[in-house]
């Protein structure tokens, strides 16, 4: 498992596992003034260590989700004080548990891969590393297709091979729809070995590694394939036998549609080393580590456990409008909604040396005076369009019970007709997914606490799930005989948006009542929908002009360090990584 048998490893979280972080190398300045980090290995920065806070100062972080909560986390430990102001009414940003009938429900991010070294430290440190359980398996609902008829297939492995068969039946490939199913195996193992070979190539530059989670800046050539749609990069690297997979393993997780996401993106997210837990599954799938698992107790323990553990000073609905820097520090100033007299808004500033933007850039860009070169990258910055639904219905009574998840993989392909803007493609049965008994799934479907205990006697203490996101949720009373799922959908972007920008959630409620319906279910409710401005990103031009790259190289400049999703990519991964790349270049651990 953890990807050990990968030849080259490209992240420099792997690294940092064996080698504790204050021994790695210091930046190195060059000839012409600017740094690189990791003693000349690492990324490179316009600005030396001295931009960065010093022991004993007090910063200023705007956004108190996983990036944000992370870097005060690192700041605090290094004798920095931070302030950490957040518009919202509680901590966690797009980790958001709810809890409903003693039963954590992730309505944003939630998945752990084996790559996720950081995080894994950081429940270590927390002491709930063993809150950690797999996912089971998936139903995948096949439509009637021009390419299989409908059908229910039970696991995503089973799944993969009927696809890499569909493939070569496609190519006309001789015998190939006289094999079975199972025969596939080994091309399906080739293709994942082709798609690493070309990772590496392109990600990796000469060296084929890179630090943190970003690439060195990549050559003419590099770029070519980096902002292609991802479908062509597969094609050309004759690995396209594994296109359906991405389809769960990207576009299902808010990433773009193969055919539009640029490869950059894409390669981001499912790296060689994810690839390669994949590959360790099926080689050696006794001890392999699981590729995909989550918190029983719910995502957002993690981050409420650092607030109360680190007595970090986190100040919600703090709005923030305006933010000044200077050469003597920064002065953040905003609203508190409902603080003032009679339930009115009152309004704060607060001071610092150095301010650290860990919210979405493009919102917060209106309360800066910005330089021109940071308006040119933060202008190119978008979201597509996450929505998760909390949704009480009758139990479907078809594919596997021991499974967690369903998927809908036709409803993510736009040649298929099945496909349709804004579809209800993914089902997770939370109950199922954070079990551990899956009998119980039938013989008790409430008792969510005694499958987490060898012994029924000793329940496991609902004290460990986390608290609530929502309020209204927890408050939601359960109704006999149904199940609670989360229903996704994923929109691109410029869908599904009102004139002033907005989300259109009347128009995602109404799609998801029709896809529904379409399932033939008709005993339902909608306890609640969470609609997410997810994934902002840059445009395969911005790419091309090197913006993620200018973002990391301008770090420091104005008394200002723009982290999170919108400066690498929205997962938690890479921004704790990216978090991480940073401070050791500006405060490195003495």
């Amino acid at each position: 498992g953890h990807f050990r048998s990968c030849t080259t490893m490209s992240r420099v979280s792997q690294v940092s596992k064996d080698v504790p972080e204050n021994k790695l190398p210091k930046s190195v300045q060059q000839d012409d003034g600017t740094w690189v980090g990791k003693g000349g290995e690492g990324h490179k920065f316009r600005n030396g260590p001295d931009a960065g806070p010093k022991p004993g100062d007090t910063v200023v972080v705007v956004g108190a989700g996983p990036s944000g909560i992370h870097m005060a986390h690192i700041l605090k430990k290094r004798g920095v004080n931070p302030i950490i102001l957040e518009a919202g009414n509680r901590v966690g940003g797009k980790v958001c548990t709810v809890v409903h009938d003693n039963v954590p429900h992730e309505m944003g991010a939630c998945y752990i891969t084996p790559e996720y070294w950081v995080l894994k430290d950081l429940l270590k440190e927390y002491g709930i590393i063993n809150d950690i359980v797999k996912l089971p398996d998936r139903d995948i609902y096949l439509e009637d297709t021009s390419k299989h008829p409908e059908e229910i297939i039970d696991g995503l492995g089973v799944w993969a091979k009927r696809t890499v068969k569909e493939h070569f039946v496609d190519q006309k490939a001789p015998l190939a729809s006289s094999l079975p199913d199972g025969a596939f195996g080994p091309h399906f193992i080739l293709h994942l070995k082709r798609f690493q070979v070309a990772h590496r190539r392109v990600m990796g530059g000469s060296t084929g590694t890179y630090h943190g989670m970003m690439p060195p800046r990549p050559s003419p050539e590099a770029m070519k394939e980096l902002t292609q749609p991802f479908d062509q990069f597969l094609r050309d690297n004759k690995c396209q036998a594994i296109e359906k997979m991405m389809l769960i393993a990207v576009t299902s997780q808010g990433y773009g549609r193969l055919d539009q996401v640029p490869t950059y993106l894409a390669l981001t997210w499912f790296t060689a080393e994810f690839a390669e837990a994949f590959l360790q599954t099926i080689l050696n799938p006794k001890s392999a580590e699981p590729v995909i698992t989550l918190f029983r107790g719910g995502h957002l323990k993690l981050f409420q456990k650092m607030v109360e553990k680190d007595q970090l000073d986190v100040r919600l609905m703090h709005e923030v409008r305006k933010i000044e820097r200077g050469p003597g520090g920064v002065k953040v100033s905003g609203v508190r909604p409902g603080a003032g007299c009679a339930g009115g808004s009152s309004t704060f500033t607060v001071a610092g040396t150095h301010v650290f933007v860990a919210c979405p850039f493009v919102p917060i860009a209106k309360a800066f005076s910005l330089t021109p070169q940071e308006k040119r990258v933060i202008s190119d910055l978008r979201p597509n369009t996450f929505c998760t639904h909390l949704v009480e219905r009758a139990p479907r009574g078809t594919g596997n019970p021991n499974n967690a998840v369903s998927s809908w993989p036709d409803r993510l392909v736009p040649s298929s007709r099945m496909w349709n803007l804004a579809n209800m493609y993914a089902e997770r049965w939370s109950w199922r997914a954070v079990g551990t008994k899956p009998e119980l799934a039938v013989a008790n479907p409430r008792n969510v606490f005694e499958q987490y205990s060898d012994n029924a006697s000793k329940p496991w203490d609902p004290a460990q799930i986390c608290i609530s996101a929502d309020a209204e949720v927890a408050a939601d009373k359960p109704t006999e005989g149904k199940q609670v799922v989360v229903c996704n959908q994923f929109v691109e972007e410029g869908q599904s948006r009102l004139p002033d920008g907005s989300i259109d959630v009347a128009f995602l409620r109404k799609r998801l009542d029709e896809e529904l319906k379409l399932q033939g279910v008709s005993d339902y409710r909608v306890i609640k929908s969470f609609p997410w401005d997810y994934f902002w990103h840059n445009s395969a031009e911005g790419i091309k002009d090197g913006l993620p790259w200018d973002i990391l190289e301008m770090q420091g400049d104005n008394r200002t360090f723009w982290i999170g999703g919108s400066a690498c990519f929205e997962s938690i991964n890479d921004v704790t990584n990216y978090n991480r790349e940073l401070m050791h270049h500006f405060l490195p651990p003495q």
